[in-house]
């Protein structure tokens, strides 16, 4: 790893997730999540769903920051002290995570949550969001990530620089695999 980057990686089990903090290749701290493989799927369909299907800029008023300050209370907050804002935090999600924007978690909620509107349509004043805080990247495995840096600095094959944004399937009842329209 170089300096200023963490990497961040996640393990869902049944029962619990687990978090690694990695800086300068030691674990810096780990964090058991006492929440099941099911309740934390459920909570990052809702939230993502917030962000699916949005066709005008009033739909964006249905997000609910409440749900988004949740998960970062959840999965992020706790590495917080151990971070610094220069730093460029490497994401490894795992499963359902995958799928989920951590740069949309909420870290600031003011006492009172209220939206306007501006020239890019509803917004909440007064709302941080960790992409606000931090530089942040997804690697789908530290192996991918090890390996993609030893290739670089081997000098591997040249190749040219591509941009590749997915929604990826990660169940088997997805509607676009079942062909069916999702609920």
């Amino acid at each position: 790893m170089q300096p200023k980057e963490v990497l961040l990686a996640y393990e869902v089990s049944e029962r619990q997730t687990f978090d690694w903090l990695i800086q300068d290749g030691k674990v810096i701290k780990t964090m058991t999540i006492p929440i099941s493989r099911k309740e934390l799927t459920e909570q990052v369909k809702k939230h993502r769903g917030f962000f699916e299907g949005i066709n005008s800029y009033p739909q964006l008023s249905r997000f609910d920051p409440l749900m988004g300050k949740e998960l970062y209370n959840m999965l992020f907050q706790d590495f917080v002290p151990y971070l610094n804002k220069e730093e460029q935090i490497i994401i490894v999600p795992d499963e359902i995570l995958g799928v989920l924007p951590f740069e949309a978690l909420v870290v600031k909620l003011p006492a009172q949550v209220k939206m306007l509107t501006g020239n890019y349509g509803p917004y909440y004043r007064g709302v941080g969001y960790l992409g606000d805080l931090y530089a942040i990247s997804y690697y789908q495995s530290a192996t991918a990530f090890a390996l993609a840096r030893t290739l670089k600095a081997a000098g591997g094959a040249k190749t040219e620089k591509m941009l590749v944004v997915a929604d990826p399937v990660f169940e088997l009842s997805d509607a676009r695999l079942t062909g069916k329209k999702a609920c």
